[in-house]
């Protein structure tokens, strides 16, 4: 199974099953492969011409794309969680996972250090995006939530309505459908 993708300009990577591959969309060829022990849920691109994956294991590793794929060991490997990472983005020295652990996590990859560790979600969580100044995540407890690296404010995904509340105000305001 196919459980993850992305890709930059030319150059596409996915978690195929226990293996990321990475492609030349231009000559549409397979270019490697890098090998974790269990499934590969997901992974992102680097500035660096790397890519990092997170695994079932609750491994993160990174791998420079510029280098032989196959068995060889990553450039790095990160004991991240106790269970699956089901998302991950990478900025700069800043890696930031979610887990089925029902945490996120931020780490310093210069250090390879965990910094922090965010208990926001009662469910795995299975998406976030970060920039400067604060951190998103979804989770199967189906709440969204918005820290700003020392506050956290939650938004709800209501399934019925379908409408995405802030609750940071007295009373719930509608933001936009989903």
């Amino acid at each position: 199974s196919v459980f993850c993708l992305h890709y930059v300009d030319s150059s596409l990577v996915a978690g195929v099953d226990s293996v990321v591959r990475s492609w030349d969309l231009e000559r549409g060829t397979a270019i490697k492969q890098y090998n974790h022990a269990r499934n590969v849920y997901c992974v992102h691109h680097t500035s660096s011409n790397g890519v990092v994956s997170g695994s079932q294991d609750g491994s993160v590793k990174h791998w420079d794309l510029r280098t032989e794929g196959g068995d060889r060991p990553p450039d790095w490997n990160v004991e991240a969680h106790s269970s699956s990472v089901m998302c991950l983005q990478v900025e700069d020295y800043k890696l930031i996972t979610g887990s089925n652990d029902k945490t996120v996590k931020i780490w310093d990859i210069r250090t390879l250090q965990e910094v922090q560790t965010l208990y926001l979600h009662s469910a795995a969580v299975l998406a976030l995006q970060f920039d400067s100044d604060r951190v998103i995540s979804a989770s199967a407890d189906k709440t969204v939530r918005v820290s700003n690296f020392t506050k956290q404010h939650l938004l709800h995904a209501d399934p019925w309505r379908g409408v995405l509340a802030d609750t940071r105000f007295s009373t719930l305001r509608r933001l936009t459908s989903l």
